[in-house]
């Protein structure tokens, strides 16, 4: 019986661990033609979808604030509390709560500054409005949090990239 037992614990352990790998694997495609987040498993399975805003210019960032999100493929390099950020408006406010809740930082090297993030402008989503950043609704945001993880991938689309066959 306790052979039983062992053999049962052993083989839970070593499902687990097959499967906390497998989401370690997951991966973000965010596809600009659609204005919409997807949350991959490596079979290409979607786990969770949103809507997004992205850049406010079409196009692949060119320089420093010209309002275009940046294409390629990236990671996430942090996870913040955005709660108390302050955020200076394009028209020189200092306004809180833009980020909404979590900033997820992304490595969009040479690029700084460019994340994932909740807003305080939920109209926004599903339109070009960011200075580059990922804008997803705030409640969005929160339930992402349970999928992203530091160096997780990300897949920003070109302008005109066709999203792939996601099994849905």
């Amino acid at each position: 019986m306790l052979q039983k037992i062992i053999v049962l614990l052993f083989a839970l352990s070593t499902a687990c661990v097959a499967f906390a790998q497998r989401e370690k694997n997951n991966w973000i495609y965010l596809s600009k033609p659609e204005l919409r987040l997807y949350v991959v498993t490596p079979d290409d399975s979607v786990l969770y979808t949103c809507r997004i805003a992205c850049g406010a210019v079409k196009g692949h960032k060119q320089a420093k604030g010209d309002f275009r999100t940046p294409e390629g493929r990236f990671f996430i390099s942090g996870i913040y509390d955005a709660t108390n950020w302050v955020h200076k408006t394009r028209d020189g406010r200092m306004v809180k709560g833009c980020y909404g809740p979590l900033f997820f930082s992304v490595n969009t090297y040479p690029w700084s500054g460019i994340g994932i993030h909740g807003t305080n402008q939920p109209n926004s989503i599903g339109t070009r409005a960011s200075e580059g950043c990922i804008r997803v609704h705030s409640d969005n945001v929160v339930v992402l949090r349970k999928y992203v993880f530091e160096k997780m991938r990300v897949v920003v689309s070109a302008e005109n990239a066709k999203t792939p066959a996601f099994k849905r």
